[in-house]
């Protein structure tokens, strides 16, 4: 077979062409492997998102301008530890003050205080 006549457009299009079209359900197979695929990236997308992404899409303000908001609102002490909640996009941040425990849950969208707990 000459090499040329591969690469020939008249040549390709005989030899490539489908004698028989899909099946229905082989077309519908394949849509649906497609979809599925979508939906588990998407899934491991919101998997992997983190409150760094929130702040970087603007979705949320960065955590040394909360903890400054959290730390008037506590009225002084020392931060010992944080956790975000991804649920409901909220800090929450634990100080002691002396004796005290002082509890601050600050939204993080827009840094307003939701809840303020103190115990002994």
């Amino acid at each position: 077979m000459n090499i040329h006549k591969l690469f020939t457009a008249r040549y390709l299009s005989r030899t490539m062409m489908v004698s028989k079209p899909l099946p229905l359900f082989v077309a519908l197979a394949l849509a649906a492997g497609t979809l599925g695929m979508a939906a588990g990236l998407a899934s491991a997308q919101q998997k992997s998102w983190t409150p760094y992404t929130g702040v970087s899409e603007g979705a949320m303000l960065p955590y040394p301008k909360l903890k400054a908001i959290a730390d008037r609102a506590a009225g002084g002490g020392r931060l010992i530890g944080s956790d975000f909640d991804k649920e409901s996009w909220t800090y929450q941040m634990r100080y002691v003050r002396g004796t005290e425990i002082v509890d601050i849950v600050v939204d993080a969208r827009t840094g307003r205080i939701l809840g303020r707990r103190e115990s002994m």
